[in-house]
């Protein structure tokens, strides 16, 4: 199975372990873009809420926003969320990114993946951690506190809460609470 990861513009192909799972079995996307007949004024306000008046315009250049402006309310929280997890959060560069690519990998978002596999690599982080975030669990490339940043994410995929103990460590590692509550109730 291979994984395509972006190098200087261009995709690559990095082969995955044996039973690894390949992000690509989907080829059309299940909700289309928006076609430009259909643009509203709340849907140019999608468009233009990263890339500014050009973009409310003439569309956006991103899929992703031409698909987000089916449903313009629903878009603008998805992406005030997003701008908060860009330019809000205390996470490192490093753990964003780590969040973002492993809910990419589980939920097999190709194109999430692909534009944030440059972000990381922008980070520092390395093939073999992108293939350490695909195939999930414990590896030894991370730091305890990067370990407990992936098993957070995959217990929220999974339960919806955090395990006490992997919130225990991204507290001690990370000051990692809400307002002296962790975000685990």
């Amino acid at each position: 199975m291979a994984a395509m990861f972006p190098t200087n513009g261009r995709y690559r192909s990095i082969c995955l372990p044996a039973g690894g799972d390949h992000m690509s079995d989907r080829q059309l996307p299940m909700i289309p873009m928006l076609p430009r007949s259909e643009w509203t004024d709340a849907a140019r306000d999608v468009f233009a809420f990263w890339e500014g008046p050009e973009a409310r315009e003439n569309g956006s250049r991103s899929n992703t926003m031409m698909t987000l402006a089916q449903h313009p309310q629903l878009a603008m929280h998805v992406l005030e969320l997003g701008k908060y997890m860009l330019v809000g959060s205390t996470l490192s560069p490093r753990h964003r990114e780590m969040v973002v690519l492993r809910v990419a990998a589980r939920y097999r978002v190709d194109y999430e993946w692909a534009h944030h596999v440059h972000s990381a690599r922008l980070v520092g982080m390395t093939d073999n951690e992108f293939i350490a975030l695909q195939t999930g669990g414990a590896s030894s490339l991370w730091s305890n506190t990067d370990q407990a940043v992936i098993d957070a994410i995959d217990q929220l995929c999974s339960n919806g809460r955090i395990d006490p103990g992997t919130q225990a460590i991204l507290s001690d590692d990370m000051d990692w609470t809400c307002n002296g509550f962790a975000p685990v109730t």
